[in-house]
């Protein structure tokens, strides 16, 4: 998180510092990001980005967290629930949408870059909100096999590397929107459904032969 000192930042001195973060982010991987180009572009010295930041990563995940409170935000307007598919493939189209918008240079590198890590993440911020009651967005989990935290965790997890997956063939794979989406629905009715046939499946845990 950024610093107290940032956040006592002019708004036009916050914006110009994290435009230049965005064009950097936007333009090269993650690893080839130099925060002295940052802090140049912004007109700021090197050691006066660490007034505001503790490194690379910390401002690269601020942006992060920027996009998923716009996501929310916008999630927020609509007032339909989601069963969790639903929820996901909502997400999908909201990071989707932002093809052929000033954002879309920037999901595409996040996207790209997205690690097991990244997900994880995502993961343990999903279980928060679940603490914060913020499942307001779901409906229809008493439809699921299961429903234990680790669980639902775990069919996110999922959910969530198969929407990464889409998008990626989206923006880096040349494939289209319908594409893309298309195959994201595909792996989640195997998710859904299972791929195994119901009269082949072992009720005890193992495949018939």
């Amino acid at each position: 998180m950024p610093t107290e000192a940032f956040f006592h930042l002019e708004e036009q001195k916050k914006m110009v510092l994290l435009e230049s973060a965005v064009s950097e982010f936007s333009a090269l991987p993650y690893e080839k990001v130099s925060i002295f180009k940052i802090a140049q572009n912004a007109g700021v010295s090197r050691s006066g980005f660490y007034y505001y930041f503790k490194d690379k990563e910390d401002i690269y995940k601020y942006l992060i967290d920027q996009i998923k409170e716009e996501f929310m935000t916008e999630l927020g307007k609509d007032k339909r629930r989601y069963d969790i598919f639903a929820f996901c493939k909502k997400i999908f189209c909201l990071l989707a949408n932002v093809k052929g918008t000033s954002r879309e240079a920037l999901i595409k590198r996040i996207v790209s870059n997205a690690k097991p890590d990244d997900v994880n993440e995502f993961l343990d911020k999903f279980e928060l909100c679940a603490e914060e009651k913020q499942f307001e967005y779901l409906c229809d989990l008493n439809d699921l096999n299961h429903y234990s935290r680790q669980e639902i965790t775990s069919l996110t997890w999922l959910l969530i590397c198969s929407s990464v997956y889409a998008l990626q063939r989206y923006f880096a794979g040349g494939e289209s929107f319908e594409t893309a989406e298309g195959r994201l629905e595909k792996m989640f009715e195997m998710l859904k459904y299972g791929v195994i046939k119901e009269c082949k499946r072992d009720k005890t845990g193992g495949d018939k032969c």
